[in-house]
């Protein structure tokens, strides 16, 4: 289930790139959820595509809920 599932922008070589194990949007409306609520959320990514959203979901949570806080326990990136 997850070999070679980092969510890679440039793709690995073979031409995939990865599996999501969220969609996109669910991710963003469950993530805003939470944070609106006022839970801590850990987040756990692998690959630079993934980090890529999840800065952009904080990133647009923060400015609408500044004082709350979320970690990201466990990164992968790579990029060749």
């Amino acid at each position: 289930m997850y070999s070679q599932n980092m969510v890679l922008s440039e793709g690995y070589l073979d031409g995939h790139q990865g599996a999501w194990l969220m969609q996109e949007g669910l991710y963003r409306s469950v993530f805003k959820l939470f944070w609106d609520e006022g839970y801590q959320i850990h987040i756990h990514q692998n690959g630079d595509e993934a980090l890529d959203l999840i800065l952009d979901v904080l990133k647009g949570n923060m400015e609408i809920n500044p004082k709350r806080k979320s970690s990201n326990n466990h990164c992968s990136l790579w990029n060749l």
